[in-house]
């Protein structure tokens, strides 16, 4: 089944942090994200490095990694489309930027899903972007990874 996977998932694969399984799961099966998540993982990884979290080797092993799930990944575009999605969606439901670029996305993949007879799942890590994800597609549609700590 495709299940659409926002970076807070992303990340948690990458680090290796917490309960993976709805990760995991997505991952084997037609995992799809927007293009903008490689972007928002190497940003990520690198504050980290910034900030002294993590050290320079931490830090290039974390973008190895982050890469080669990346590539197993289907990269979606952020085109006009997205774009004039997002706009609806960060009407509909109180979402930051890239949430609503995400859920956006996400949209426009089920769309194209559901004329093939599919419906996408959309997987993160993020509560206030799996409460939209679920009032937007149902709650039977979203994965929310649990709390790490």
């Amino acid at each position: 089944m495709p299940t659409y996977l926002d970076t807070s998932a992303l990340l948690r694969m990458v680090e290796n942090r917490g309960d993976l399984a709805k990760v995991d799961a997505a991952l084997r099966g037609e995992p799809l994200t927007a293009s903008l998540a490689e972007l928002e993982c190497w940003a990520a990884i690198n504050k980290k490095w910034h900030d002294g979290e993590i050290t320079a080797p931490q830090r290039d092993e974390l973008l190895a990694v982050a890469t080669t799930l990346l590539e197993a990944v289907n990269l979606m575009t952020t085109d006009d489309e997205v774009l004039t999605e997002a706009f609806a969606m960060t009407r509909l439901h109180p979402l930051r930027t890239l949430d609503g670029l995400h859920l956006a996305s996400a949209e426009v993949a089920n769309r194209v899903l559901l004329r093939r007879g599919n419906a996408v799942r959309f997987c993160t890590a993020d509560r206030r972007q799996a409460d939209a994800a679920a009032r937007h597609f149902g709650a039977d549609q979203v994965d929310f990874v649990p709390p790490w700590r």
